[in-house]
């Protein structure tokens, strides 16, 4: 009789996850150590679980590679408050390179984040009452919800059920707020060592999920691009 268990290895990714299934590598280190230019191979999959991509500044290859970051955030069906854009705005001024840009899955993108202004950028962000908290990675992306909800008097329902989904999917580890709103080396415990997402599990998943609500008779979330796409029922 085969032991199923046993049997089946792990990827590289999936091993990493689960030796470190809170997510923090050695992300707080590297980012307190001004000798260190980029974060490590591994790390750039742990970054992506905080939205957070490390690249290379393509004009500059033909002299060496200089890094800079790519940060994603999460807004639940698109819903963006002033004020937030506004905090938005000013960082990608203080510490971007001047430019918003709106992804598919209703989100912004920030780009040209230097890593020596990265862990303040992070702290903006999440003090202008905005997350990227698994706005990449293996995990359930930006929930989206119908962009043209005028045409419906379901949009406040819809936009309230698409936050409460995103709230319910989110990772439950602790290493983002304790490194990047915190701004502290984090402490590693065995209660750590041990942690399993309730929802995702060591491993979480294999790649990334995507959740829409659509409002008919519009499609324009696409349902059939989403892994769970939700249609609302009007009567």
């Amino acid at each position: 009789m085969i032991n199923t268990e046993s049997a089946i290895k792990l990827t590289h990714n999936e091993g990493l996850k689960a030796n470190n299934p809170i997510l923090s590598g050695t992300i707080s280190q590297t980012l307190a150590d001004p000798s260190k230019d980029r974060f490590s191979e591994d790390d750039y999959e742990f970054l992506k679980f905080h939205g957070i991509y490390q690249q290379d500044d393509r004009d500059k290859r033909k002299t060496g590679k200089q890094y800079i970051y790519m940060v994603r955030t999460r807004l639940p069906g698109g819903v963006l408050h002033p004020s937030v854009y506004v905090a938005f705005d000013q960082l990608s001024s203080q510490y971007a390179n001047n430019t918003l840009r709106i992804t598919t899955r209703q989100g912004f993108q920030f780009h040209g984040v230097t890593k020596g202004n990265l862990g303040k950028f992070m702290k903006g962000l999440n003090d202008g009452m905005a997350t990227t908290l698994a706005a990449c990675g293996d995990v359930t992306r930006n929930v989206t919800a119908a962009p043209t909800p005028a045409t419906s008097p379901l949009v406040d329902e819809i936009q309230r059920q698409a936050a409460i989904v995103s709230d319910a999917l989110l990772p439950k580890t602790r290493a983002y707020h304790q490194i990047w709103v915190e701004g502290v080396e984090l402490k590693l415990t065995e209660e750590d060592a041990h942690f399993a997402d309730p929802l995702y599990g060591k491993t979480y998943l294999p790649r990334k999920f995507k959740v829409a609500f659509a409002i008919p008779p519009l499609n324009d979330i696409d349902v059939f691009t989403n892994d769970c796409g939700f249609i609302a029922i009007i009567e």
